[in-house]
């Protein structure tokens, strides 16, 4: 879960495409509100570190390589104009 969105999307997330509340023990359909937007608060005060260290974790995970790709835009041949 890694996309963020609203508290209300990430309820109705944990419900219907995680297994987390089964792992856990909780029923998310019976969540406090508050607990979500606390816990939101508690995620976003930490999330430079939280996304470094889930970069970091994953390129070692899956031995990816540090790669940048540019992608050049360019008018197509339709739209530019001759001068």
């Amino acid at each position: 879960m890694v996309c963020p969105a609203s508290e209300f999307y990430t309820q109705a997330w944990l419900q219907q495409h995680s297994a987390l509340g089964e792992l856990i023990e909780q029923d998310f359909a019976h969540t406090d509100w508050m607990q979500l937007y606390r816990i939101a608060d508690r995620l976003y005060a930490h999330k430079t570190a939280l996304e470094t260290f889930l970069y970091k974790r994953e390129r070692d995970l899956f031995e990816f390589d540090e790669v940048i790709t540019l992608k050049v835009l360019m008018e197509s041949p339709e739209s530019a104009t001759t001068v």
